[in-house]
């Protein structure tokens, strides 16, 4: 038999093993006959193992019964969204075919959803614990989980080209129209007189494409237009995660919810935080020292020439938790500015820069947007590589492999304790980490409960066991029972809480665990409810993925050249510092944009939300990489190349 047709078995086989490849270690000592409740989580195995100890021990004393937990991953939290959107798009896919099959007048209901057939066991998994709140609002989203349906069959007595009354949901512009930018919209139809429901309309299923269309724009909704309507769909799609059903007592522990401009849990209990996060620094100590750079106090440092090729990186591709510390890195810079220039008190809405903008400040918000991505231009540049998780640079800083590295808070301080010598303070160990003043927004780590559960009733358990008093000193106190050579606090305080082996160094949510009598055990002596800033992102995480990559992670190599290139030019005393000054220019330069009606855009805070609503419409339709990344690419590799041909020609 070819090789080649044994591909299909083998990918066959490698789907069936997802599930025992994604099985962590259970601990020892579970029995098989107890209820179980399945995890998929971003965690490592110590807070797998700390939580598994202690919500048997906590189930066993409240309800009497044993209780397993079956944990799976550690993943990346992306990597978790886009299994779990596999899961319930198949799930939603059948459902949707057997109602089509059974009764397909149905799916012109405007009312009809499915968020209530997915019954106990539907899902492979109970919770979905660890990660962000926007990763866990992206659970919530109807829109994550979603399957696009034609909604008329041909064998419809309403199939075929028919006239039919709609309200154009979206906002077109007949410029783009025209261009052919535009490919579908979205209209709220009716179709043979049922009421209206919310459709995708291809163009070229209107008779008249783009003309009447844009005829239509300047007419009073409803309008009349004729449509094949066998090529309408409409976009089906379900909250993967539910309401966890907590009382006002349970959440009490929260105050009022809120930490700096964030949310401690989702109104609608469809995420809870159950811990705090936040993003930093984790650094080696040795090797800035030998590199001859001061520790560092700020994100801005990591652009430091010295460091080059020694700051490890995560693709934001692959990485939430690394798109959101980029996030922050360019939002606190816009925070300096706002404040320093007196209108900081706008900072408390997401829409910041257009706020900003109409009050007269565009020269503070162009100078804050350039300076922010000139840093990380800079910061990227110094990059050893670009990981696939977020857990792999604070690793290869312990182990000396890089000086520096972007890192959620426990991945950066849960190393800084592995490598601590007996005996020694975490402030004083070979690996340090830092959360940089006012650079930092405190996130909640959440946990979600997922539609579809095997065992809702004890996931809901173990939400609840994670609000309490003896969850949250998991988190912070020192370990009760401390492993042979491990360095830190030792201790249990007299009363048995924290963990057991794992000093698991996060910060807890409940806001009465900040009070003297346990603050005074916490490993970690910071207050985050004091340290939030009020601030929001300013809302450049989609400028993030799309030209993040295109400047430095699809062209690293040439990147690293043209910076290698300006370092020996700002070594070199004798070297042009007009032409210096022309390669740092070039190092800067973002590309503009063509659309397809044939505007212009340029990469600034003014032009930045029509060019996020262009890649947007062009991910939908499967042109992002084609029309805009690759583009993007080519761009910056002429750049940095351009920038090695001026040095050598010039020194």
């Amino acid at each position: 038999m070819p090789a080649t047709k044994w591909l299909p078995l083998l990918l066959f086989g490698a789907i069936l093993g997802v599930p025992f490849l994604m099985r962590s270690a259970a601990p020892a000592g579970l029995h098989s006959d107890s209820p179980r409740i399945i995890i998929i989580t971003p965690h490592v195995r110590q807070i797998s193992e700390e939580f598994t100890t202690a919500f048997a021990s906590w189930h066993r004393r409240e309800y009497g019964t044993d209780a397993e937990i079956d944990w799976r991953g550690p993943f990346g939290t992306s990597e978790i969204i886009k299994l779990l959107q596999a899961q319930y798009t198949a799930s939603l896919k059948r459902q949707v075919e057997a109602l089509g099959r059974s009764n397909p007048e149905s799916l012109l209901d405007p009312s009809l959803t499915f968020d209530a057939q997915f019954s106990e066991g539907e899902i492979g998994f109970d919770l979905a614990f660890g990660g962000g709140s926007f990763d866990h609002s992206r659970l919530k989203a109807r829109e994550t989980a979603q399957i696009t349906v034609p909604v008329i069959s041909s064998a419809s007595p309403e199939a075929g080209v028919r006239e039919v009354s709609m309200t154009i949901a979206d906002k077109l512009d007949p410029a783009g129209l025209a261009s052919g930018s535009v490919l579908e919209f979205r209209a709220d139809v009716s179709i043979a007189g049922r009421p209206p429901v919310r459709l995708r309309v291809p163009l070229d299923a209107v008779e008249g494409r783009s003309s009447a269309v844009a005829a239509a724009l300047s007419q009073t909704p409803p309008v009349s237009l004729r449509v094949e309507t066998t090529m309408l769909v409409r976009d089906f799609g379900v909250p993967m995660s539910t309401p966890a059903g907590l009382s006002t007592d349970e959440l009490a522990p929260l105050g009022d919810g809120v930490i700096g401009a964030d949310r401690l849990y989702d109104p609608d209990q469809y995420w809870i935080g159950t811990a705090l996060s936040a993003f930093g620094i984790v650094y080696s100590r040795d090797l800035f020292k030998e590199l001859g750079v001061p520790e560092p106090t700020s994100f801005r440092d990591l652009a430091d020439p010295r460091l080059a090729g020694m700051v490890a990186l995560a693709d934001p591709r692959q990485s939430g938790s690394l798109t959101t510390a980029i996030d922050m890195i360019l939002s606190s810079h816009v925070w300096r500015v706002a404040t320093i220039n007196g209108w900081s008190n706008l900072l408390a809405d997401r829409a910041v820069i257009e706020r900003a903008l109409a009050a007269g400040h565009a020269d503070d918000v162009d100078a804050a947007w350039a300076e922010s991505w000139r840093i990380m231009r800079r910061i990227t540049a110094n990059a050893r590589y670009y990981a696939a998780s977020s857990t792999k640079p604070p690793i290869d800083v312990s182990q000396g492999e890089a000086a520096a590295g972007l890192a959620i808070d426990f991945y950066g301080k849960s190393q800084a304790q592995a490598v601590l010598r007996p005996g020694d303070a975490p402030a004083s160990g070979r690996v340090g980490y830092i959360d940089p003043l006012g650079e930092t927004n405190y996130d909640a780590d959440p946990i979600s409960l997922l539609r579809g559960a095997p065992n809702p009733e004890l996931a809901r358990r173990f939400i609840r066991f994670c609000l309490t008093r003896e969850a949250q000193a998991l988190w912070q106190f020192p370990a009760t029972q401390r492993l042979p050579g491990v360095g830190g606090v030792s201790g249990s305080g007299g009363d048995g809480l924290g963990p057991r082996q794992h000093e698991l160094r996060r910060l807890p949510i409940r806001t009465d665990m900040y009070g003297p009598a346990d603050f005074k055990r916490f490993i970690d002596q910071v207050k985050p409810f004091e340290r939030a800033p009020k601030a929001k992102p300013v809302g450049w995480r989609d400028a993030i993925l799309v030209m993040l990559p295109a400047f430095s992670v699809d062209v690293i190599d040439d990147q690293r050249a043209a910076w290698k290139a300006i370092r020996s030019a700002q070594a070199d005393v004798a070297f042009p510092r007009e032409t210096l000054h022309e390669m740092f220019v070039a190092f800067d330069a973002f590309p503009e944009t063509t659309l397809k009606d044939g505007r212009t855009l340029r990469f600034t805070p003014q032009d930045f939300p029509a060019l996020a609503r262009a890649w947007k419409d062009a991910k939908g339709q499967g042109r992002l990489k084609s029309d805009f990344t690759l583009p993007y690419a080519a761009f910056f590799r002429d750049q940095y190349r351009e920038i090695v041909r001026l040095y050598e020609s010039a020194r």
